[in-house]
């Protein structure tokens, strides 16, 4: 049985693919508008926080008049080798890491607001280290003095 690697992706092997290394399966119509979203997405570069999309920094389909569209497996494996997705999991598990270890969760919060970790994902933290039930907007307000500025959205 030969193990090499394909001389091309299609959509479902690159929503394959994306399901082996990052663990969310994308549909295809996502695949689709990746481009699309992708330039929707550095309009408010930097407005959102949270997970990466699993499209960010997807490459584009091979030049090509024949369809479906096809992808170099090579730029495909680099891209999800280094997806900024698998980043913000390993601030998070770090966070989580940290707060088990009993360091000061301000100092917690401060690290993982500068990696780009979500109110929502703190609070989840938060509330399973520390056995309560804070809503999102209670730690917000508690924290909110650790929080990075903020870049300002580009003129239209």
């Amino acid at each position: 049985m030969s193990s090499r690697q394909p001389q091309y992706y299609g959509y479902a092997e690159l929503a394959d693919r994306i399901a082996a290394v990052l663990g969310v399966r994308p549909s295809l119509s996502l695949l689709r508008g990746a481009a699309a979203e992708a330039r929707r997405r550095d309009q408010r570069q930097g407005l959102r926080r949270g997970r990466p999309s699993i499209t960010t920094g997807m490459p584009h389909p091979r030049p090509s008049t024949r369809r479906p569209a096809t992808f170099d497996p090579l730029e495909v494996e680099t891209w999800l080798a280094g997806h900024p997705a698998l980043a913000w999991d390993q601030a998070l598990q770090t966070a989580r890491d940290r707060l088990a270890d009993g360091q000061d969760v301000e100092d917690v919060v401060s690290a993982a607001l500068q990696a780009g970790i979500s109110w929502s994902a703190l609070t989840e933290l938060i509330n399973a280290h520390q056995h309560t039930s804070w809503t999102k907007a209670w730690v917000h307000r508690r924290y909110r003095h650790l929080e990075p500025a903020r870049p300002t959205p580009p003129a239209r």
